[in-house]
């Protein structure tokens, strides 16, 4: 990090690494309910950015194909077990003719070490998201969800019943207020282009975060 990032950091003005070319696209489930299979892959390229320098996709299909027996019939945290333990090829290299037993040969990317954030710690998250986009649970299934355009989410009534996995990429504040940036999967048309700003608070955490 730069002398003028980590002066902002310990001023407290937080960090979005989308600004600094660290987050793929947002990613449109469509009508896979795997929400964790696209977080995790997008997460992981934010690593191997953040590591390496280059923005690279890494294959969704492959966890669809080799990770799972259902694979969209929904996930919770489940597919970095996968890609821990197989790695992941580049997303053009893995195609309709690739066996999983060739693609765990010769990954593109692996996972050398997996860091799980305690959940209820919004300031174990916070420093987690210092160092890179980080894996969430939120409950997405509420009006105050579904139907997010713009602003902070920050009331009771997005719920606390995790069933959605999405990628916080960093965390800013609004005046007095704290919030994380999350990137959905429900495509850029979705929230604030794809977005959503959830307020960081102790405890279960605004929609569960």
């Amino acid at each position: 990090m730069s002398v003028q990032e980590l002066t902002d950091l310990s001023q407290g003005k937080g960090i979005d690494w989308r600004a600094k070319g660290a987050v793929a696209g947002v990613p449109n489930l469509g009508q896979c309910g795997n929400s964790d299979l696209f977080a995790t892959v997008n997460m992981i390229e934010s690593a191997h950015f953040i590591a390496s320098g280059k923005m690279e996709s890494f294959s969704h299909k492959q966890i669809m194909r080799c990770g799972a027996k259902n694979p969209c019939s929904g996930g919770y945290i489940t597919s970095l077990d996968y890609v821990a333990k197989n790695g992941l090829m580049r997303t053009e290299d893995f195609t309709s003719s690739t066996t999983c037993e060739e693609a765990q040969a010769k990954p593109a990317v692996k996972v050398e070490k997996v860091v799980k954030v305690k959940s209820m710690s919004d300031t174990e998250l916070e420093a987690a998201l210092l160092k890179s986009p980080v894996k969430v649970a939120i409950e997405a299934d509420t009006m105050t969800f579904q139907a997010y355009h713009s602003g902070i989410i920050s009331g009771a009534s997005c719920g606390t019943s995790l069933n959605h996995v999405a990628l916080a990429v960093g965390w800013e504040m609004q005046g007095d207020t704290k919030y994380y940036i999350v990137q959905n999967e429900w495509g850029s048309s979705w929230g604030d282009h794809g977005y959503v700003k959830i307020a960081a608070v102790p405890g279960a955490g605004i929609c569960g975060i």
